[in-house]
């Protein structure tokens, strides 16, 4: 019985095994919340899907985020959720377009130094951006 109810729990994962087992026995809160404590990561695309998955995720276990997209009602809310999954840590927001101008581009960073402070920044998820079902190389270099 023992054998068979193994090689039934392999069929229902929904990864590798070693990802399986490394997810569900060896991942605990406790250890997310060790490495990510007093973190600073800066995500762009942060006002949807992943990248306001990957916000609450983070401030769920202690880090300090930093969120940009484009301005809108929806990365409000993503920090609102972010504000009340933990105290402990901060949010922040910064408005940018990233297919803004470099000047754009370097006030953000700017900012971005200015809610740091003597602080650094541990890590920068790039995640903006939308599908395009279009080859590359026919796709315009504006889209």
């Amino acid at each position: 019985v023992g054998a068979t109810a193994f090689v039934a729990s392999f069929s229902v994962m929904d990864a590798y095994p070693s990802l399986f087992i490394f997810d569900h026995f060896v991942v605990n809160d406790k250890r997310l919340q060790d490495h990510f404590r007093g973190t600073n990561i800066w995500i762009a695309g942060a006002s949807s899907g992943i990248g306001a998955e990957i916000a609450r995720h983070l401030s769920r276990h202690g880090a300090n985020v930093i969120l940009s997209s484009r301005p809108s009602e929806r990365l409000e809310a993503v920090a609102l959720s972010c504000r009340e999954l933990c105290t402990a840590n901060t949010v922040s927001l910064v408005p940018l377009d990233m297919t803004a101008s470099k000047n754009d581009l370097e006030i953000a960073v700017d900012q971005v130094q200015g809610i740091l402070g003597s602080g650094s920044l541990d890590c920068v998820i790039l995640n903006a951006g939308r599908g395009q079902l279009a080859p590359a190389s026919k796709t315009p270099y504006e889209t």
